[in-house]
């Protein structure tokens, strides 16, 4: 499709999922409306891309063994969860899932992400993602954004897409955060 549109399309890979695609949509957009050039955009998506952190917390690996995504970590992984019942926490660098730790409980699990979503400093953009979790997503936003107030940013909650749904299964929840421009 982009060939057939030549200079007006150009691919791009978010190299993220759910809500880290959709702030580089979303600001695309906002600067094709304003004028902006194909080349300042890319520009500006390749600083989001390197901006934006995702930290997710899995109920279970059966989803993510099934998706194949994480082969390399899932044999060892998958015993390890199995025999502990522990829950992986994952985190998403440069497009691929890499294994963060894991926590003996979906709550010490969310707790860690927690950490690391402080961790980061100033945010731009935060949201709180979920597979048929809502409840608990909302109840690990308002934690969040009791930790981070008075500097919080609205904070998204939202049903995830497809991919992290397929991969993930029911139960996960995660954050996708923007960091703030320097």
């Amino acid at each position: 499709a982009a060939q057939r549109f030549k200079d007006l399309v150009t691919v791009f890979d978010s190299k993220s999922v759910s809500l880290g695609q959709r702030f580089q949509a979303e600001a695309a957009a906002v600067a094709a409306r304003g004028g902006k050039a194909m080349g300042e955009i890319m520009v500006m998506l390749r600083d989001i891309q390197d901006r934006v952190r995702l930290f997710a917390v899995l109920d279970t690996v059966e989803y993510i063994q099934k998706g194949g995504r994480v082969a390399k970590l899932i044999s060892v992984f998958k015993r390890i969860a199995r025999f502990f019942n522990v829950k992986p926490i994952l985190t998403m660098h440069d497009g691929e899932i890499k294994l963060l730790g894991v926590a003996n409980s979906f709550k010490r699990g969310l707790l860690r992400i927690e950490r690391e979503v402080l961790a980061l400093g100033p945010l731009e953009r935060l949201g709180v993602i979920h597979v048929r979790n809502h409840e608990a997503a909302v109840q690990f936003a308002r934690r969040l954004a009791g930790k981070l107030s008075p500097h919080s940013p609205d904070i998204l909650i939202v049903e995830t897409g497809v991919a992290l749904a397929t991969h993930g299964g029911p139960g996960v929840i995660a954050a996708i955060a923007l960091l703030a421009a320097m």
